[in-house]
């Protein structure tokens, strides 16, 4: 019975282990992504600023010939780079939320699938004690031919409630 507490409690600590060290890699992904994104917003910024300056300066050169003109080319363009900018920007962000999404979809299968290949693990243990206790009761039955001993084992998955009983 030792054994089986023991082995329930082994497996308990190595499923958390396990689970543990895939929320710290996804963390750490879901931050790289982070400061990707960053990353890119700021260049995207930097070059927004870039193209911003060489139309001012551009407008600066023919102001004085056309002030008018230049005006009205001057609020069309920064609009259709702001429209620009938002729309690459909202670009951007879609992709990293796409990403993020799966990357905690692959995370959470991964985390079940530790779990399952865990409680199989466990379930072959039990099967082995299981049989390791019919055993020793068939071999003190045999001994006993006279008397009569009925050995009942409770074997639960959380400590509490029966999962299965052997007779013996």
């Amino acid at each position: 019975m030792s054994s089986f507490h023991q082995t329930h409690v082994q497996l308990d600590q190595q499923v958390k282990l396990r689970q543990e060290q895939i929320s710290i890699e996804t963390k750490k992904v879901i931050e790289y992504i982070e400061e990707s994104v960053l990353l890119k917003q700021q260049t995207l910024l930097d070059e927004i600023n870039k193209e911003q300056k060489t139309q001012e300066e551009d407008y600066r050169s023919k102001l004085q010939l056309f002030i008018e003109k230049l005006d009205k080319e001057k609020a069309a363009t920064l609009a259709e780079l702001k429209s620009s900018f938002h729309k690459r920007n909202e670009f951007i962000l879609s992709e990293s939320r796409l990403k993020i999404d799966k990357l905690n979809q692959q995370a959470y299968q991964a985390k079940i699938n530790v779990m399952i290949a865990e409680q199989q693990l466990a379930m072959t243990k039990i099967d082995l004690i299981k049989k390791q206790v019919q055993i020793i009761s068939d071999d003190v039955a045999q001994r006993h031919f006279a008397s009569k001993t009925t050995t009942t084992v409770i074997v639960t998955s959380d400590g509490c409630n029966p999962v299965e009983t052997i007779n013996a």
